[in-house]
């Protein structure tokens, strides 16, 4: 931080920002210009989290700014992702591979060493029960799936050279797993935030086909009673929409089994409707939806709804 601070003191009217070396090509291609009459943008993207030196008349406009536009409470909540854009000014990105390999290589010396107030064992909640993946745009619930594309854990090697290794390579992560894994574009686009954006233009994409009993489905902030259920895929189901999918929804008294009927008059070939019926009809804080069948085709989820309330 002294360098950046020295640094912005030659620039003291922008923002300075250290960016770690596998996202400085992300904030370089969030670089934007445009103009059109009057209309004059050029603007960047600045992660804050890693180090930011910000000029403080800088942070008292984004608050007038934040006051006079008309913004949703999770917009609010994400109000570092507004601050540099607004600026209407380019930050100033500065590279900086940040010690993650350090970090955990003091860990383990600290570790073998037995020093004090550092914790041997995990938290209880292993990764492969861990199955929320992300919030919904709206901020009013959590998607959830037990479908990963990405590995739970990689083995750790302190001896490895950080540079020719799968910590500093996703190609050589790929070829010490063994694994087919998505690329950087792929997740941006096709990651599970696409399910429940808001936008059914954007579709998550499951990467692998699939298997019997995989699911996937929302957790509701509060509950709701439901009596109609929305699927919409970028592709048609490899089977009927009867035949398709089952259905548990969680109530006061557990997670309980639900019947789903298709809703000819409201469905289309990508735009699954169906009538929905769980037991006694009381209010659910969540649901998931399971493959009946093994799918032959990775499966594109663009939209998901429960009556009104729609993601």
């Amino acid at each position: 931080m002294d360098t950046l601070y020295t640094h912005s003191m030659r620039y003291p009217d922008l923002i300075h920002v250290n960016a770690r070396s596998e996202e400085y090509l992300t904030h370089r291609r969030w670089q934007l210009h445009h103009q059109d009459g009057d209309l004059d943008i050029h603007t960047g993207y600045a992660n804050l989290r890693y180090g930011a030196i910000i000029p403080r008349s800088k942070g008292q406009l984004f608050v007038n700014q934040f006051a006079v536009q008309k913004t949703l409470l999770y917009q609010r909540r994400m109000a570092d992702v507004f601050f540099s854009f607004w600026t209407n000014s380019y930050p100033y990105i500065v590279s900086n591979p940040l010690p993650l390999f350090n970090a955990v290589r003091r860990l383990k010396n600290a570790l073998a060493d037995h020093s004090p107030y550092f914790v041997k064992s995990d938290i209880e909640l292993p990764l492969d029960q861990r199955d929320v993946r992300t919030a919904c745009e709206n901020d009013k619930c959590l998607f959830v799936t037990n479908i990963d594309l990405l590995p739970l854990s990689t083995e750790y090697n302190p001896d490895q050279n950080l540079t020719h290794s799968s910590l500093g390579s996703i190609a050589m992560w790929k070829d010490q797993l063994d694994m087919d894994i998505p690329e950087p574009e792929f997740w941006r686009h096709r990651g599970y935030h696409a399910a429940v954006d808001g936008d059914s233009t954007t579709c998550w994409n499951t990467f692998t086909a699939p298997k019997q009993g995989d699911y996937f489905g929302l957790d509701l902030i509060g509950d709701m009673r439901a009596s109609r259920l929305l699927i919409q895929l970028r592709q048609t189901m490899e089977q009927d929409a009867q035949d398709a999918f089952t259905i548990r929804a969680l109530n006061k008294d557990g997670w309980e089994d639900c019947s789903i009927v298709p809703d000819l008059t409201q469905s289309l070939p990508r735009r699954m409707v169906y009538q929905m019926t769980c037991p006694d009809g009381k209010p659910i804080s969540a649901i998931r939806v399971f493959f009946k069948h093994t799918q032959q085709r990775p499966f594109d989820l663009c939209a998901f709804g429960l009556d009104n309330f729609l993601v």
